[in-house]
């Protein structure tokens, strides 16, 4: 694979990426970065511990997968997952599946499935595979460690996605376990749309010197914002355009 990086001024193109990771995020029409990516992607880029705070929606798969891409560059031939993704269901381990395809599409890293809801063997046979990385909850992951069917002393990476959602379950004490199971040099990373208490706590046993990215508040929607839906008929569109305005600026 060429090493080259692709560097030019502004947006992607100043973060140093692999050709292959930069032709995929253009191939997505992805032309600028979001605002946690363009804080949390550096950072991470850098080889910092990171907990990053921001809403749904405002992209943060993407400034995960990227890094954690960029990163690992290429398939291993050496046996071992060496990025471990770790979230809250089996809904949301499918659409990260989703962007991590589209942003592999010009590179030969291999990814697994391993939640609850599948087939146990199955998943087994998948890691057979040599996967790169690992998308999991950590129910699942604890039963294929316990039983000494998977390794992690190669993880480079370890993302907690969603991980205010992972504590409201009552999983910190598998993501604990799990923790003992991972290497003491390996990254991670923690992303999460609240950071309730626990978070806070088990960030300062996972996480080393890590830093903490937010949005700014010109980011975010304020909490007094209203939904309002308006039905019309054709003739009534106009009238009511009129009051939406009304409502939006007032």
């Amino acid at each position: 694979m060429d090493q080259t990086k692709v560097k030019k001024s502004g947006g992607f193109e100043s973060m140093g990426l692999i050709p292959e990771l930069y032709r995929a995020i253009k191939s997505q029409g992805f032309n600028v970065p979001t605002p946690i990516q363009r804080k949390a992607i550096p950072q991470i880029l850098a080889g910092r511990d990171i907990v990053a705070c921001s809403k749904t929606g405002s992209g943060k798969t993407a400034a995960f997968l990227i890094p954690l891409i960029n990163k690992l560059q290429n398939h291993s031939t050496v046996v071992g997952i060496r990025g471990l993704i770790l979230l809250p269901t089996r809904e949301l381990a499918l659409q990260i599946a989703s962007v991590l395809k589209a942003l592999l599409k010009f590179s030969d890293i291999q990814y697994s499935i391993m939640v609850g809801g599948h087939g146990f063997e199955g998943q087994f046979e998948s890691l057979a595979s040599n996967p790169d990385i690992l998308i999991c909850t950590p129910g699942r992951v604890l039963q294929h460690l316990l039983e000494d069917r998977l390794k992690l002393s190669r993880v480079q990476m370890v993302v907690y996605d969603e991980a205010d959602f992972l504590f409201e379950m009552g999983l910190a004490d598998q993501l604990k376990q799990i923790l003992t199971h991972l290497p003491s040099q390996k990254q991670s990373l923690m992303f999460s749309a609240t950071i309730p208490e626990q978070l806070s706590m088990f960030a300062s046993v996972g996480l080393k010197d890590y830093i903490f990215c937010k949005l700014d508040k010109e980011f975010q929607l304020p909490d007094s914002m209203q939904l309002h839906f308006l039905f019309a008929a054709n003739d009534q569109q106009v009238e009511c355009s009129h009051l939406f305005d009304q409502i939006t600026l007032g």
